[in-house]
């Protein structure tokens, strides 16, 4: 292979102080040729002798980064050396390559970002190695990261759970900067208030958004005394929701199969506010409501406590709650009492959200992303989830930027001789000082000046010749 080729190659490899002396490239693979380094080794590891003798080479097969969607191996010969001091043998090892695996440090890296969002299934089928590899790569690069991540305490901090691996898991977040605390094995109460009590600074903590599960308040108060607790809206606008779905589903119960029919799709438009119903949405459901007292009045009373929370202040929201469960209809209140037992035991945190408008949207989001990892393969282990979904959530998103589609190099802008246009100008200001001569002229303007040219000694000149200048202007209009 000519040495061309050969500086061209490892530009392609792209790994300093590495020399490639043969490729092979199939349809799945490149196969590329190392050759040795025999004077790297500078001294002996074990005694620190620098007397270090050649002591032949082994060929090893080094996994590196995909190349034009194809596997790459590396065939490397390993220089050995023997130490005279010590009796003891080491060898060359590049720093280019992992030292505990046969593989490339950046291909190390490159398997820890796609793990986070890839199965290792298809990052093995990438590289050509076992899927345990990859794994057991993946879960060392994890580690190390995950040791080294500081997450602050949070001002505002979200408290929930999602069920993943047959368990209910612990999710704590930062509703403020919108990122994940941490994502936990169990949602109990002392799994949560030990992560609680481990932040540092938690009195800096001011409020807390949850749902209406106890052993969250209790934490919160005994670990968090100074901290406003806000119950999330969404999780007490559900029993209104619920309470309306009671009564339709009764109604529907006891209906004939003919009458049935007329309900066709009724919870999905009974379950939307009535500001976003469209085209003959309205009509139909204000039908229903007609047709069945039990049903418009149990709807009308989810319509009209979802109101509620667009009151922005407090008093008002508490005298509208107070009027909306006394003009309640008798016949529909059963089906409304987990609504109203919520709005007694939990008074003060659902009225807090009046005065700290905060939602739990964003944990409820990272439930669902937490699902969405867990769906994207088979057989993983909580410990394996939580470090795909710490790593990529408990730091703000920073956004790619995006493909520059302007192309990054300078267009010329001379008169067809690629030079800029500032150049072009000085050259026409040259030849406008300098005595005319048509082939100089021709070739400054199209194709720039030789090297001859260039070193010729500057010709004296008394001025420009401007009567040559129009004899040839005139000659072109002639010609033409």
């Amino acid at each position: 292979m000519a040495s061309s080729d050969r500086v061209q190659l490892t530009d392609l490899l792209n790994l300093p102080g590495i020399t490639i002396d043969q490729i092979a490239e199939d349809d799945h693979q490149y196969s590329i040729k190392v050759g040795r380094r025999r004077e790297h080794r500078q001294h002996c590891p074990h005694c620190g002798c620098l007397d270090l003798r050649p002591n032949g080479s082994r060929e090893v097969r080094i996994h590196d980064l995909p190349i034009h969607g194809k596997r790459v191996g590396i065939w490397f010969d390993r220089q050995r050396f023997l130490c005279p001091d010590c009796g003891k043998s080491c060898s060359d090892e590049p720093e280019v390559f992992d030292p505990a695996r046969m593989m490339t440090r950046r291909l190390v890296e490159w398997i820890g970002q796609q793990g986070l969002r890839r199965p290792f299934t298809a990052v093995a089928d990438d590289v050509g190695l076992d899927e345990s590899t990859i794994r057991s790569a993946w879960s060392e690069w994890t580690e190390a990261r995950i040791a080294a991540l500081e997450i602050p305490t949070p001002d505002w901090m979200g408290l929930d759970e999602v069920y993943l691996l047959g368990s209910a898991r612990g999710v704590i977040t930062d509703v403020h900067q919108r990122t994940l605390v941490d994502f936990l094995p169990r949602r109990d109460k002392g799994t949560i208030a030990r992560r609680i009590a481990d932040m540092p600074g938690r009195d800096q903590i001011e409020l807390v958004t949850m749902d209406m599960w106890r052993p969250y308040w209790t934490v919160c108060r005994e670990l968090l005394p100074k901290a406003q607790i806000v119950v999330d809206r969404w999780h007490v606008q559900k029993y209104a929701n619920e309470g309306m779905e009671t009564v339709r589903k009764a109604v529907r119960g006891g209906l004939p199969k003919k009458r049935r029919i007329r309900l066709l799709n009724d919870r999905r438009l009974l379950l939307k506010r009535r500001a976003d119903l469209v085209g003959m949405e309205p009509m139909i459901v204000e039908a229903w409501c007609g047709e069945f007292p039990d049903l418009g009045a149990a709807y009308a009373a989810k319509e009209r406590f979802a109101e509620i929370w667009t009151w922005g202040n407090e008093a008002d929201a508490r005298a509208g709650v107070r009027a909306w469960a006394e003009e309640m209809p008798e016949e529909i209140r059963p089906a409304f009492k987990p609504l109203l037992t919520a709005l007694t035991n939990w008074e003060a945190e659902i009225f807090a959200y009046f005065r700290h408008p905060i939602t739990n949207a964003f944990t409820e989001c990272m439930n669902g992303l937490a699902k969405i990892d867990n769906r994207m393969g088979r057989g993983y282990s909580f410990e394996a989830l939580r470090a795909k979904i710490l790593l990529k959530h408990s730091k703000p998103k920073v956004p790619r930027p995006r493909f520059i589609k302007e192309s990054p190099f300078k267009k010329p802008t001379g008169l067809g001789s690629g030079k800029p246009l500032i150049e072009s100008y000085e050259v026409a200001l040259e030849l406008a000082e300098a005595p005319l001569d048509v082939p100089m002229f021709l070739k400054r303007m199209i194709g720039g000046p030789t090297m001859a040219e260039r070193l010729a000694p500057p010709v004296q000149t008394l001025g420009p010749d401007l009567d040559g200048l129009a004899d040839i202007l005139s000659a072109l209009d002639d010609e033409e």
